[in-house]
């Protein structure tokens, strides 16, 4: 369903930001390419963050109707027509960035 989904996501990362994770990684990435725990948990996120992002801007950039907002998510992509906007357009990164980000500081102040 879509809350686990983006639950889901939202508690992989939290998992790779761990110190254990962190620092480790940081310094052994390679651990990422070997079978074991950081494999697993390196592989899990990727995949959840790709059904988050499909989820949270790409299935709503494919049924976007100009001018017909249903979200926020409507509403920058609007933005990205927008003269002084063009920046989003040229990298929807800022988009997807902003949407994931909303959502994980709401996640986070439902969660605590």
């Amino acid at each position: 369903t879509i809350p686990d989904i983006l639950e889901d996501f939202d508690l992989s990362l939290n998992k790779l930001y761990q110190p254990e994770m962190d620092s480790t990684l940081k310094y052994l990435p390679f651990l990422t390419k070997i079978p074991g725990k950081f494999k697993t948990a390196v592989d899990h996120a990727r995949f959840v963050k790709t059904l988050a992002y499909e989820l949270i801007y790409y299935s709503q950039k494919k049924t976007h109707v100009a001018d017909h907002p249903r979200g926020i998510t409507d509403l920058l992509i609007d933005y990205q027509n927008t003269a002084g906007y063009e920046w989003m357009k040229n990298d929807e990164q800022h988009i997807v960035a902003f949407i994931v980000s909303l959502f994980m500081a709401a996640h986070l102040t439902s969660r605590a």
